[in-house]
């Protein structure tokens, strides 16, 4: 069943030619990470486009451009370049910070509204700096599995049969929910039960809700 090998239903696929953005700002750690991933595990070619080159070049040369952990404010004259290479029809893969700078300046989704300072009845709250450390680490989930849920009919789950499943999550970075619900394949869980194993303060998942 279905159309027959070869038919003009069968789109013909472009082979993937993939890079990733390094220099000034990015993670190395993460950056030799998805290096090694891409070229020793997937073998597959990856070309290191330095900033400065990147403004350059033409990156519709490219049909994906990865994006490490990193800080990129310095480098939004970027933006616009990325933002003619998605329109293209090139794909972004981006992660942890690299994702948010996308998301802000590549993307330009809205931001969500900055979080008002603790107040009490006589105005904002002061806090001791002995309890800085603490509070700012219950804003960290050092690492634990999370519950996602899936979108088995999206093409990127092809495969997969199970509509719930557990997600690795670490560090503080979350992206905003797309302004269309098909864009979203995998989503953390709303339910109660987010949380698999292991600990994180209930203030921070209930962020990730």
């Amino acid at each position: 069943s279905g159309p027959d090998f070869g038919s003009n239903l069968m789109p013909v696929l472009a082979p993937v030619k993939a890079a990733l953005l390094y220099g000034e700002g990015v993670r190395v750690t993460e950056a030799a990470g998805i290096r090694y991933a891409v070229d020793m595990n997937f073998r597959q070619p990856l070309t290191l486009l330095d900033f400065d080159q990147a403004v350059r070049v033409d990156l519709s040369d490219y049909t994906h451009i990865l994006i490490a952990d990193g800080f990129y404010s310095t480098h939004n004259n970027l933006a616009e370049d990325l933002q003619t290479f998605v329109r293209g029809g090139g794909i972004i893969i981006a992660q942890k910070s690299g994702a948010s700078w996308v998301e802000n300046a590549v993307l330009e989704l809205q931001k969500e509204e900055p979080s008002k300072p603790e107040t009490g009845k006589d105005g904002p709250v002061r806090r001791a700096y002995l309890d800085y450390e603490q509070a700012r680490g219950k804003s960290i989930v050092g690492g634990v599995p999370l519950w996602g849920e899936a979108d088995l009919t999206h093409p990127l789950l092809y495969g997969m049969n199970r509509a719930r499943l557990p997600l690795f999550y670490n560090g503080r970075t979350l992206l905003q929910e797309p302004p269309i619900s098909y864009d979203a394949p995998l989503v953390f869980t709303k339910d109660k039960d987010l949380l698999i194993t292991g600990y994180a303060d209930e203030s921070r998942l209930k962020d990730i809700r």
